[in-house]
């Protein structure tokens, strides 16, 4: 059996403090979250870029954002036809994106599928679209069942600190709507005074413990565990219904019993996610390989990987505390593609 990795002093995971780390880092038809939905997203519609006007960025057109301790990133603003989209999310009738791609440039993300579509943009993470459009779709739009934001993108991002689009399609959303957010980002905290008037309203933070070397090669670019803590913190401070994303679970470097332990007291509901190896791609195969190779070894080996997620998935069971699903991305045994989502009973 693996150990999972700890910090330098030893310290386990569910035991320490959060600490003080530097700042780095689930189209009209938007992909949705790990395993959970399938066909393409379409680009967004597009026309023939004008010149730019008073030195802003036209639409379609990349700008360069930068940030000290941050790479530049090219900005592409886009106008999209629509921006609730359907989705086959469990619980869930929407997902908006008014992002696609993300700066954090995490190497397991799924959503890196979005470069087969846009090939001339670059690497998955040095790119970002912003749907410029987005808080005029969503104004005067009571969509009934619940929205999750995002799904290919974070929509707390760095970029969202100039842009703010994220918090302009909050300003402009109906407060009836059903609203689920997931993001990295300690910048959701910015927007606590908007995110109050949403009487049904839940915020989430994917939050799995990683740090130092790990969280420098997986996560080079997100705000680091400590942070994410904190912003849990704030959100619960301000009386919001909260939730902790533990993800992606991997062998050796996760321990997701332990991280759930630490922030117990600073959300309502748990969603566990296992690491989707298929959807990670190469690149994050070779990293794996390369920088963590136990932990390479079972999650590229079906039967150890089974093993390993039957054995993990009865430690979080064994919490006691409110998990809503644990998504496994096993491959059922006719060989579909889809996640398996354990019983928790």
């Amino acid at each position: 059996m693996l150990a999972v990795a700890r910090p330098a002093d030893g310290t386990p995971h569910g035991a320490r403090t959060a600490p003080t780390l530097p700042e780095g880092p689930p189209g009209d038809r938007a992909r949705d979250p790990p395993g959970r939905g399938t066909g393409p997203p379409r680009a967004p519609a597009q026309g023939s870029p004008p010149e730019p006007r008073s030195g802003r960025p036209a639409r379609g057109r990349p700008s360069n954002q930068g940030a000290p301790g941050r790479r530049a990133v090219r900005v592409y603003r886009v106008t999209a036809k629509r921006i609730f989209t359907p989705t086959r999310i469990p619980g869930a009738r929407f997902v908006v994106n008014q992002y696609v791609g993300c700066e954090h440039a995490c190497s397991y993300c799924y959503a890196r599928f979005t470069c087969r579509w846009r090939r001339d943009r670059g690497p998955w993470g040095t790119w970002v679209e912003a749907k410029v459009n987005a808080p005029d779709l969503v104004r005067g739009r009571p969509v009934r069942g619940r929205v999750v934001m995002s799904s290919v993108s974070d929509a707390y991002q760095p970029v969202e600190r100039e842009l703010e689009l994220t918090r302009r399609v909050l300003e402009a959303m109906d407060r009836a709507v059903e609203l689920s957010i997931l993001t990295k980002s300690d910048l959701v905290l910015r927007d606590v005074d908007l995110l109050s008037e949403f009487p049904r309203l839940e915020v989430g933070l994917t939050v799995n413990g990683l740090e130092g070397r790990a969280a420098r090669l997986l996560e080079p670019l997100a705000p680091g565990h400590g942070r994410r803590v904190e912003a849990l913190e704030g959100l619960r401070a301000a009386g919001l219904r909260t939730f902790a994303f533990v993800s992606p679970v991997i062998p050796g470097l996760v321990d997701p019993a332990a991280v759930m332990e630490e922030v117990a007291p600073l959300v309502d509901f748990f969603y566990v996610e296992f690491i989707n190896a298929r959807a990670a791609g190469s690149g994050f195969r070779r990293i794996l390989t390369r920088e963590f190779p136990e932990s390479a070894e079972v999650v590229y080996d079906g039967f150890r990987f089974r093993e390993y997620v039957r054995r993990t998935a009865a430690e979080v069971r064994g919490t006691g505390l409110m998990v809503r699903e644990v998504v496994t991305h096993l491959r059922g045994r006719r060989g579909g593609g889809r996640q398996t989502s354990l019983p928790l009973g």
